[in-house]
């Protein structure tokens, strides 16, 4: 894995860890709800190390390919947590609502940071 990517999936897992470190706080606080939010953060933020680590493995030095894949997979992925706010409006399911809103936001901060790496000149 080029060094940028390696940096930004070291990125994605210390987000990830820290958001399960916060989980756990907020759970010892008995602040039940706001723990599993940020454990459903910690998700998203494993998810797309783990697609990085798939298209690395993939793809290996064709940064291009990667690139895309990486790029894709983050249009894909969050497509369907859309579709599924989108079906818990419908259905006025305000908490499932949120929880899609929840990893949306989360694959969107994700998603500006891969973009600003995919845009860094390759070292």
């Amino acid at each position: 894995m080029q060094k940028k990517w390696a940096q930004f999936h070291a990125e994605l897992v210390q987000q990830q860890q820290a958001a399960v470190a916060k989980a756990e706080a907020l759970r010892a606080e008995n602040r039940g709800d706001e723990s599993v939010f940020e454990r459903i953060r910690a998700n998203v933020y494993g998810i797309f190390a783990s697609v990085l680590e798939a298209a690395d493995k993939q793809y290996g030095a064709d940064e291009t390919a990667m690139r895309q894949f990486c790029l894709r997979k983050l249009e894909e992925i969050p497509a369907e947590w859309e579709a599924a706010a989108q079906k818990a409006d419908v259905h006025h399911d305000e908490h499932a609502a949120f929880i899609e809103r929840l990893k949306l936001r989360a694959a969107g901060e994700i998603r500006q940071k891969a973009l600003a790496v995919s845009e860094e000149r390759s070292e």
